[in-house]
């Protein structure tokens, strides 16, 4: 299934984020990139699948190695990041932005701005990159919408790793 923007609107913020997530893994194992910190970054942003409470989520992305927030990250990421011509960091911002933007104001549809600007700097677009299992499986609706069970999150998740 492609990522269409009449597809991607249909998504609740939970589901968009969780898709951005999707999409930074898919890139940087695409690109031979993939890390222990992108993993953990990838894995918090799944998790908003299962969590209720967003605030403790998003300080939990807080503490993470690579949380794309413009703090200090790891070497080896400098590394990735300076070979892919900044590409990393502003794949790894974008996704971040998904949910981030939508905690701190009504306007959700800055979520979907940067996701699609996420499927714009990875250059997944118009790729059929989410196995149709997958996206099925992201609650569809507006606002954060509801969670999944834990059950349907670990699909997911062993759907990537």
């Amino acid at each position: 299934m492609l990522l269409n923007e009449k597809f991607l609107k249909s998504l609740t913020i939970r589901s968009m984020q969780a898709l951005g997530g999707l999409i930074v893994h898919h890139f940087f194992s695409k690109q031979g990139n993939i890390n222990k910190d992108i993993e953990i970054l990838v894995l918090h942003q799944l998790s908003i699948l299962i969590k209720d409470n967003l605030l403790e989520w998003e300080n939990m992305g807080a503490t993470l190695p690579i949380n794309g927030r413009g703090d200090p990250v790891p070497e080896d990421f400098k590394g990735i990041d300076k070979k892919l011509n900044g590409i990393a960091s502003q794949a790894i911002d974008y996704s971040t932005e998904i949910g981030l933007c939508s905690l701190y104001t009504s306007d959700h549809r800055e979520s979907l701005f940067f996701l699609l600007k996420l499927l714009s700097v990875t250059d997944l677009a118009e790729k059929n990159i989410i196995d149709a299992t997958t996206l099925d499986l992201l609650p569809k609706g507006s606002g954060w919408g509801s969670t999944i069970s834990t059950e349907e999150h670990s699909i997911i998740v062993r759907n990537i790793i």
